[in-house]
């Protein structure tokens, strides 16, 4: 098969349709429902209660500092390690809603990312002729308010690459939209953090970003489809950070590399194994901070440490053990804890046993790892 040719680089917008959305008369609390009857399906959420005590203990702990991921770096007390919450918002705005007003009584604060592409409560792509994304109405007033009367960090949860790959469109010229469309309603985003991992688009979304490439690749092949990376100037579109602080300097090319694209394992992120390679052992890019703490269900999490610095890994920790950790961590180190919010039922949710069809008629994607 002749493989199709793509331009890459600065023009690259001349090859895919340009970004294309509109503003939805659907108000995003109609997929409200919808979400709860995925978490049902779950069968991994934790009750309210057990974030607002990780919360409090975070809160009362003397030598712990909470910060925001944007200023997870800043300098710090010398007595003190300092622990971000990151909380990606793939599925479950609700409950991060909840999450907000939790950590604003404890009296720390957090990141949320907002995922630009979801069907879940951003939007969706009508592909009826041309296509365009359709933009929920509403979400705005909810990310103001975690924001503003909560006082935590809203970020966004870069997921360009989905639109080169699923849509065909300018997926660069996304993420710079939403971000103008996000800014103008007040939403103060200084940082990013990528969705999904490497396997699922074979490429990492912060290698959309200028500098951040793996290897320094300029472009991804991807089903003899060319998707340009680097693209993206992060002091232009006044961003300050990637999440995940990716050391890709570090990386070495090998026959692992290709490997670990390939793909990943059903339920990846409470894979043993996986998690393993994904945390610690990743030949594709090296995690930048000190520690790595995710919550993957119903308390169980996974700490893993900086492969070079403290190669540490711990599968199936529970709530005693991270707090344990967390606890009695050396002054100047820096963990991230992360905890999405479909893991967290909120006060008022229904956890009875789902109907077997969501309340929309249309089952909702699987998540990705």
């Amino acid at each position: 098969m002749k493989r199709r040719s793509y331009m890459i680089g600065e023009e690259h917008g001349r090859c895919f349709h340009p970004y294309r959305v509109v503003d939805s008369n659907t108000d995003f609390e109609v997929m409200k429902s919808d979400v709860q009857w995925y978490k049902q399906q779950l069968t991994h959420c934790n009750d309210f209660s057990y974030y607002e005590n990780f919360a409090a203990f975070l809160g009362d702990h003397p030598r712990l500092l909470v910060r925001p991921m944007k200023e997870l770096y800043a300098p710090a007390p010398k007595d003190r390690a300092v622990v971000a919450l990151r909380h990606d918002m793939d599925v479950d705005p609700w409950s991060a809603l909840c999450m907000s007003q939790a950590l604003r009584q404890a009296g720390i604060t957090g990141t949320f990312y907002v995922l630009h592409t979801t069907e879940m409560y951003y939007g969706r792509f009508d592909d009826s002729g041309f296509g365009a994304f359709e933009r929920y109405r509403g979400l705005h007033e909810l990310l103001r308010s975690m924001q503003d009367d909560y006082h935590c960090e809203i970020g966004l949860h870069l997921d360009g690459l989905k639109f080169y790959l699923q849509y065909g469109m300018d997926g660069a010229g996304c993420v710079r939209a939403e971000l103008a469309w996000l800014r103008s309603k007040g939403i103060k985003i200084v940082g990013t953090a990528a969705h999904n991992s490497a396997p699922v688009y074979g490429a990492e979304n912060f290698e959309m970003l200028k500098g951040r490439a793996v290897l320094d690749r300029r472009n991804l092949i991807r089903n003899e489809v060319s998707i340009p990376l680097q693209t993206l100037d992060e002091a232009e579109l006044g961003l300050t950070y990637e999440a995940n602080y990716p050391e890709v300097g570090r990386t070495e090319y090998s026959f692992a590399i290709p490997r670990f694209l390939l793909g990943h394992p059903p339920d990846a992120v409470r894979n043993e194994k996986w998690m393993r390679t994904y945390l610690l052992e990743n030949p594709y890019v090296c995690w930048g901070h000190d520690y790595n703490i995710w919550l993957i269900g119903d308390d169980r999490w996974v700490i893993a440490g900086h492969r070079a610095r403290d190669p540490v890994f711990i599968w199936d920790a529970k709530f005693n053990d991270v707090c344990d950790f967390l606890g009695q961590l050396e002054p100047g180190k820096h963990a991230v804890c992360h905890i999405h919010p479909i893991y967290i039922w909120r006060p008022d949710e229904n956890k009875a046993l789902p109907p077997q069809d969501p309340p929309s008629q249309e089952k909702p994607k699987p998540l990705a790892a």
